[in-house]
């Protein structure tokens, strides 16, 4: 029997490693000890249903950002977050990860110290852009995001089929700016669960517009979250003006200032949003707690 290169089928790994400056690197990168040199390198060659698995270590982002492929996960080799770090470069404008197409996956890893200047309330997502795809066990903390002319950007933003779950936010930051400024979570679709949120401060802006520290929702479901000791000018724990959150413990958060009157309390927007959650107060009561 004779074969001809149009008879060849190549069959490709289902995971591929990335080793950071690995001096044996080699195509298809489906062992640690032939694990591609950069995350870039192997993005390049993966095609839908691959696992792209990070020996521990930290590792850089490039300024435009990292746009994880359809089908494809990124993942620290170990499941642990505590053993990948992502970091940008100080106070450079620009977002994180993108998880634009559907199947894209980011998993047990950390973000830490993040601080992209880059912030626009109509783009949103500076630190995570999650519109599909899943972000899962990962940990973002001691984060603060930048400022724009205009808005301060939400750091983490969940929109269209996009699923964040089974993720740690503590102690993070969303800046003021002249005008405006956000919450640090933003869900206006997808869902969100089993997510903890807690320590977040959304700076007093002059506009007055710091709603929900830990999270603003406008669509989307966000489901089984514990959101506890965040703080805003108008409404520390999560400001609801659609979408519903259900089954979360709503708890020490405070609002503080007079910027804004009608405002000034644990979580507001519309009562009708919440279904079975716990909280110390009404919804949308004034909250004095110190």
């Amino acid at each position: 029997v004779t074969y001809t290169a149009k008879d060849a089928v190549a069959v490709l790994p289902d995971r591929m490693y990335v080793a950071l400056n690995n001096a044996n690197a080699a195509y298809p990168y489906d062992t640690e000890a032939n694990a591609a040199a950069s995350i870039g390198e192997v993005l390049t060659a993966t095609i839908p249903g691959v696992t792209v698995l990070l020996h521990p270590d930290t590792y850089e982002i490039d300024p435009a950002g990292l746009t994880i492929p359809a089908g494809v996960t990124l993942a620290s080799s170990t499941l642990n977050p505590e053993d990948v770090f992502f970091i940008h470069p100080k106070n450079a404008a620009g977002k994180y990860f993108l998880l634009t197409a559907a199947g894209s996956g980011l998993s047990s890893v950390t973000i830490d110290g993040a601080t992209p200047v880059q912030g626009n309330y109509h783009e949103g997502g500076s630190i995570l852009k999650i519109s599909a795809g899943t972000v899962s066990n990962c940990v973002v903390r001691n984060s603060k995001t930048g400022v724009s002319s205009d808005w301060a950007a939400d750091a983490i933003s969940v929109s269209g089929t996009g699923v964040l779950t089974d993720c740690v936010l503590t102690n993070n930051c969303c800046a003021k700016d002249a005008t405006y400024a956000r919450s640090f979570l933003s869900v206006s679709g997808g869902e969100v669960r089993n997510c903890l949120v807690a320590d977040t401060l959304a700076e007093d802006p002059a506009g007055g517009f710091a709603k929900g520290a830990s999270a603003y929702v406008t669509g989307g479901v966000v489901t089984n979250c514990v959101f506890t000791r965040n703080r805003a000018a108008a409404g520390g724990g999560v400001c609801a003006e659609g979408g519903l959150v259900t089954d979360c413990l709503i708890w020490q958060n405070r609002s503080y200032g007079d910027v804004n009157t009608t405002l000034k309390d644990v979580y507001g927007g519309d009562a009708s949003r919440f279904e079975r959650c716990v909280a110390r107060v009404a919804i949308n009561e004034t909250c004095t707690a110190t």
